[in-house]
């Protein structure tokens, strides 16, 4: 029997974590009426525009952003109501104007409580996620899932996935405290990893959109 942990976070979570969205498929009727907050790991700028918006999330409070720059500086204006934006401690325009104009604040370890690990293999982030109300898992199967629920508001079967190494659903870990165990230095380092690589991506997306208009 496949499990459904997946299936009752994604339906249920007051935090929803969108992970490397990109172009992908949405279905037309996608909504996720009990978020609260919406953390947007490592979302290319078309990913974000496409996700973040009042008819997916028409009851969203806040933003927790570790992406890269989303294309629209004035995003937030599309949201009736005043949404807290957070960002990492890390030097980049976009984050300064928006805390500058008073839409957004900073938190020391926003990476580190999400990133538990990144590594980077040919030129690609792989990271291990820590998500709230879900627990510690492997990036490339919970993106899997994601992607396919967000198209077809389903659980994937099996054979849908046939080509995902990943077959079965890792089970969450309880990973209570376990950022808490982690040196300053190790947090540190998973911060930066991360928050380059981003910066990479995001670099090859407006070459790539510079190469389309030439």
């Amino acid at each position: 029997m496949i499990s459904n942990t997946f299936l009752k976070y994604i339906t249920r979570a007051s935090n929803i974590c969108i992970y490397q969205f990109g172009n992908q498929q949405i279905s037309p009727t996608l909504q996720f009426p009990n978020a609260r907050t919406v953390t947007l790991i490592n979302c290319s700028r078309d990913g974000v525009n496409r996700i973040l918006t009042p008819s997916i999330f028409p009851n969203m409070r806040e933003v927790h952003y570790l992406s890269a720059h989303p294309g629209q500086v004035d995003i937030y204006q599309r949201f009736s109501r005043p949404i807290s934006w957070v960002f990492p401690n890390s030097d980049y325009i976009f984050y300064k104007c928006m805390i500058e104009a008073g839409m957004g604040r900073v938190e020391n370890r926003l990476i580190s409580n999400y990133i538990y690990s990144v590594d980077l293999h040919q030129n690609q982030i792989h990271t291990d996620l820590n998500i709230p109300q879900y627990g510690l898992t492997i990036g490339v199967p919970y993106r899997t899932r994601l992607h396919h629920y967000l198209r077809y508001q389903r659980y994937p079967l099996t054979s849908e996935l046939e080509h995902d190494y990943h077959h079965g659903e890792p089970e969450p870990i309880d990973c209570d405290d376990v950022y808490d165990s982690r040196p300053p230095f190790l947090q540190d380092y998973t911060d930066s990893i991360f928050f380059n690589a981003i910066l990479e991506e995001c670099e090859k997306e407006e070459i790539a959109i510079k190469n389309k208009i030439l």
